[in-house]
């Protein structure tokens, strides 16, 4: 298990102490898209003879885009961000430029969860509520959370076969962590009645 040097509350302080503004989403949707059919085509071609679940995360990753399609995202919070945590072994290195960009803020929050998540670790989830975020930035956090990206890294990199087993055996736990996280948000806002549905088909 790969032990890292810094804390959640320091990628919290990474945010908050960095400028963050409002502005249109990117085409995540169609970016998504595109990732999914060029790893389907990927998988058919590399890992074909293997049962390696890909139809599995494959639908978790399509349910992150009806979720992205049915809640209208508009504007989110863009700030500071890290979209991988594999290179990050130190508090130091969270403010290394080659490992930060532009992008919406809850890009970090979802990554690090599963990251910390995939490698035996929880986190304090409820922390995120330290960060002024909106309901589209919720949208996009819970989206990111069900996008698997833990799962695709590894079948780019050739890692999944070491390390499928611990993933598989992981993954209804982590369903459950979505979940629990939901409810959380939900307790705050209300109005997000799209999460009831999207609860219902995990």
């Amino acid at each position: 298990m790969f032990i890292n040097n810094f804390l959640f509350e320091d990628i919290i302080d990474l945010i908050n102490n960095n400028i963050k503004i409002k502005r249109p989403i990117e085409n995540y949707l169609g970016l998504w898209k595109t990732k999914i059919n060029f790893l389907n085509k990927y998988y058919k071609e590399n890992y074909n003879d293997l049962d390696l679940d890909f139809n599995y995360y494959k639908g978790l990753s399509e349910i992150s885009l009806r979720l992205l399609k049915s809640s209208n995202i508009d504007i989110v919070t863009y700030g500071v961000s890290i979209n991988r945590f594999n290179n990050i072994n130190k508090k130091q290195d969270l403010y290394n430029p080659i490992n930060i960009k532009f992008a919406p803020i809850v890009n970090t929050l979802s990554e690090y969860i599963k990251y910390e998540f995939f490698n035996n670790r929880r986190v304090d989830y409820k922390m995120i509520f330290e960060i002024d975020l909106n309901t589209n930035d919720y949208y996009l956090f819970i989206a990111r959370l069900l996008f698997a990206t833990y799962y695709f890294d590894l079948l780019k990199d050739r890692r999944i076969i070491n390390n499928y087993e611990f993933i598989v055996n992981r993954i209804e736990d982590y369903i459950k962590y979505i979940k629990e996280i939901i409810i959380e948000i939900k307790k705050r806002h209300n109005d997000m009645s799209l999460l009831d549905y999207i609860v219902n088909l995990l």
